[in-house]
């Protein structure tokens, strides 16, 4: 269970910096 949250906080923090990327 931990490591399912862990990776999915991992994507979302991927997703954010992707976006900032885009953005910048």
């Amino acid at each position: 269970m931990e490591n399912y949250l862990i990776d999915n906080l991992d994507k979302q923090i991927l997703h954010a910096l992707m976006a900032n990327a885009r953005t910048a």
